[in-house]
């Protein structure tokens, strides 16, 4: 339902006159990358997709994970470890759609993160831009940082993290030459 309510957002906006119809890019954080890539599947008009830390491993493994570092007290490295092991409801894959995914993406993450598993998510998202020839994946992963991305200081933007999805953006809705 979410997702087609983004989609349904994202018709609205490609007939609206102040958008360019050519540049719409959803931004996604957390939960959201789950919705946003689904609605961006939904919806030619979405011409690039950002994601910041989620949106790669099934439902169920995030659950996991921050069950690992919270009550099991585990460090990211043993979690994300563990989480091969996992037998546990996995929920919604989205993993069908990624695959489908045929838009400029940006995948942001940060290695700190203690509520979403970040290296298992990269992992995930470059397996699938390897088996893929058509599709344009890029993945950050920001060192220092947790799942916010905001680094040392909390509320207040990482200029590096900024940094990087301007100029993503900028390449990725560069007009096409000729």
């Amino acid at each position: 339902r979410q997702a087609r309510d983004v989609a349904a957002l994202v018709s609205s906006l490609a007939h609206h006159r102040d958008i360019d119809e050519q540049r719409i890019t959803l931004f996604a954080d957390s939960e959201g990358g789950w919705i946003a890539p689904l609605a961006a599947s939904m919806k030619n008009e979405v011409t690039a997709l950002i994601v910041v830390n989620g949106g790669a491993s099934p439902v169920g493994l995030p659950d996991y994970y921050r069950f690992l570092i919270e009550t099991e007290s585990l460090s990211i490295d043993e979690a994300t470890q563990r989480l091969a092991g996992y037998d546990g409801e996995y929920g919604y894959d989205p993993l069908p759609v990624l695959t489908s995914l045929v838009i400029p993406t940006l995948w942001l993450y940060g290695a700190e993160d203690r509520e979403n598993p970040a290296l298992t998510d990269v992992a995930v998202i470059e397996r699938t831009a390897a088996e893929r020839e058509d599709g344009d994946f890029t993945v950050h992963l920001r060192e220092g940082a947790g799942h916010d991305l905001f680094g040392v200081r909390k509320g207040q933007l990482d200029p590096a993290v900024v940094a990087v999805v301007i100029d993503w953006l900028d390449a990725a809705l560069a007009p096409e030459p000729g």
